[in-house]
């Protein structure tokens, strides 16, 4: 006898990214103000690249603990995974999370990945951090795919923090069966509301930090 009633599984559940590990360096300190473009970029690290073992690259961007991210992708939930950031520069570290069904784009599992946090820090500015990892691509002389990394930093006034904060503090509980909704509910919010000001339309983004990232 069919079961028409059967409840169709989610086909978001349970899916991960092309990574388990990610091992990044900075670009913004790796290259100087006089050659920061992404041509420089691509051909001073491809060249590093070429000039050692790819396990040896690996180990050389460990070592410059300073710059160096180790980002761990790991499931939460079935249709919630978390980035944990390891790094010394505390403005980065901690975790992101996001809804798996953001993972599907065009490129498959190999697509860009986005999440959203806010920060705050005793004695500093209240901001909302954005990452963005993009998709898996084959710019430089390795093996393995790489992705460029960015996070966005946005200063926000007492308005702003006020309006996306209790959406963010519903995805502090990992356990709530809704935590893939409160994450779309935080991102619509920030679309629809903070982005759609007329300051955050002339001046979004204060600042910026960007990466490479490698599989080990």
């Amino acid at each position: 006898m069919f079961n028409f009633f059967k409840k169709k599984k989610d086909p978001h559940e349970g899916l991960m990214p092309t990574f388990d590990e990610l091992y990044c360096m900075s670009t913004n300190k790796f290259i100087t103000q006089e050659t920061d473009n992404e041509k420089n970029i691509i051909k001073e690290v491809s060249e590093h690249l070429e000039s050692i073992k790819y396990e040896e690259f690996i180990n050389s961007i460990i070592e410059v603990k300073d710059t160096t991210i180790k980002i761990t992708n790991s499931e939460l939930q079935n249709k919630v995974n978390k980035l944990q950031f390891d790094c010394i520069e505390s403005t980065l570290q901690g975790h992101f999370i996001y809804t798996k069904k953001w993972l599907l784009g065009p490129k498959g599992l190999s697509s860009a990945i986005t999440a959203y946090r806010l920060t705050l820090v005793p004695g500093k500015p209240k901001y909302l951090q954005i990452l963005h990892i993009g998709k898996e691509q084959n710019k430089y002389p390795c093996n393995k795919p790489t992705r460029e990394g960015l996070i966005q930093f946005v200063d926000l006034d007492k308005d702003e923090y006020e309006l996306l904060k209790p959406l963010h503090e519903r995805m502090k509980d990992f356990k709530n069966p809704k935590l893939d909704e409160y994450i779309s509910s935080f991102q619509k919010a920030m679309v629809e509301g903070l982005f759609a000001t007329e300051k955050r339309k002339t001046y979004p983004i204060n600042n910026y930090y960007t990466f490479l990232c490698f599989k080990k």
